[in-house]
């Protein structure tokens, strides 16, 4: 849980009542005091493999290099969960930037990049069906009215697993992603069918809800745009 400190109490840290206070780079926050567990899931060490590969990449820029990503770091402010605009450190935006780009099979960068535009998109529809079991997806982009993946993106597809039915409001980790399709491929009933099976392990019982995610990467910088959602319907 993120803290915002006022005038008057400006920061604290330590721990009291099973909750610790702390403070990394871009804010304040409080947390539960529990004891580590390290299940080691494939997914954890994904993501302390390409922490360390970012680690040894950033100690190898030359301080000019380095240089560029804090500067630019102004030019891609967010909005923590308090929704206050925040600014990444120099080595969290090389990190955020070359992870996603290595996800899509991209050239990683070693100085920051401008800024780009990233087109919009929406779900037409997302059908499963049977015999044959397919499970299809069609994705508009907004801003040029195009059934096809932009010349400089990639776009990832996620989906959840069968949900019960009574689920209207995924949680971010039930998805995952399945698929990506790169620049050019027509986003017109894409099949991923196999896809999805390939990582959930079987084909959505009727019934169940199953939820499609999908966003666009830019090859050019690793900005991911935004994501949308859409309940899949039986057709």
């Amino acid at each position: 849980m993120l803290i915002q400190f006022g005038t008057i109490v400006t920061g604290a840290s330590g721990s009291i009542g099973g909750i610790t206070l702390a403070r990394n780079a871009n804010s304040a926050y409080a947390r539960k005091k529990v004891k580590s567990v390290n299940p080691n899931t494939i997914p954890q060490q994904n993501r302390r493999n390409a922490f360390g590969a970012n680690s040894r990449a950033w100690k190898g820029l030359s301080a000019l290099e380095q240089s560029t990503w804090a500067i630019a770091a102004k030019a891609f402010p967010y909005k923590n969960k308090l929704n206050i605009a925040s600014t990444y450190t120099g080595f969290q935006l090389f990190s955020k930037f070359n992870n996603q780009l290595s996800v899509v099979g991209a050239t990683p960068l070693i100085t920051a990049p401008l800024p780009v535009s990233i087109n919009g998109i929406e779900i037409v529809n997302g059908v499963i069906s049977y015999v044959p079991n397919t499970l299809n997806i069609s994705i508009n982009d907004t801003t040029t009215g195009s059934l096809v993946v932009p010349a400089d993106c990639v776009m990832v597809i996620a989906a959840t697993a069968a949900l019960s039915s009574g689920i209207t409001k995924p949680k971010k980790p039930d998805f995952r992603v399945v698929t990506q399709l790169a620049a050019g491929t027509s986003t017109d009933a894409a099949d991923i069918t196999t896809a999805y099976v390939a990582v959930f392990g079987s084909f959505p019982p009727v019934n169940a809800n199953v939820f499609l995610e999908a966003y666009l990467v830019s090859n050019v910088t690793g900005q991911i745009g935004k994501r949308v959602q859409f309940l899949a319907f039986y057709g």
